[in-house]
């Protein structure tokens, strides 16, 4: 039996299937990527909002990316699918990562490298990150003396604050023992 859903009060006369398996909490792409319902629920309204499809590409990218659990670049989603067999283009992976963000599901990390570097961020902790500049090295960290400190700067400046980044860039002890 089909779970038919209405994604959002701008869908509500468009309803989608979702799963054919109402038990599953996850589903795999045609190349085996498995992924969960809720990554996929918050693509899907994205693309509809937008005016754009959820594609069989998309949904085989959007796997492939939830795939990982460490930062990554395009070129990485490209090699991955290659790796699994499928024909998605590099184009389509491009392309679609800018929409992955735009839903909220993956947000760009600074890299010292030139090119982007995505994480999940859906159904993930918050954290922040030091950054190596000289090898590119990313450690995560979380420190609620700092999560409290943005929190009173936002009530002191009456800010409502809607996200935020903390990357602090510096060289990493290896680098520096090395040097």
């Amino acid at each position: 039996m089909r779970n038919i859903q209405y994604l959002s009060r701008k869908t509500l006369d468009k309803p989608v299937v979702l799963w054919d398996n109402q038990d599953e909490t996850e589903t795999k792409s045609q190349y085996g990527l498995a992924m969960s319902r809720d990554e996929e629920l918050r693509f899907r309204e994205y693309l509809i909002e937008q005016g754009l499809k959820f594609t069989a590409e998309r949904r085989t990218i959007l796997a492939e990316v939830f795939r990982r659990h460490e930062h990554f670049e395009a070129e990485d989603i490209v090699l991955g699918l290659r790796a699994s067999g499928s024909r998605v283009s590099r184009a389509s992976v491009y392309r679609a990562l800018p929409h992955l963000v735009g839903s909220g599901l993956l947000r760009p990390v600074h890299s010292a490298e030139k090119h982007g570097h995505y994480e999940h961020v859906f159904g993930h902790d918050h954290h922040d990150h030091l950054i190596c500049s000289r090898c590119g090295a990313t450690i995560e960290f979380k420190d609620n003396g700092i999560e409290k400190l943005q929190e009173r700067v936002c009530v002191q400046h009456d800010f409502k604050p809607t996200n935020h980044r903390l990357e602090i860039i510096g060289v990493c002890a290896s680098c520096r023992e090395g040097a």
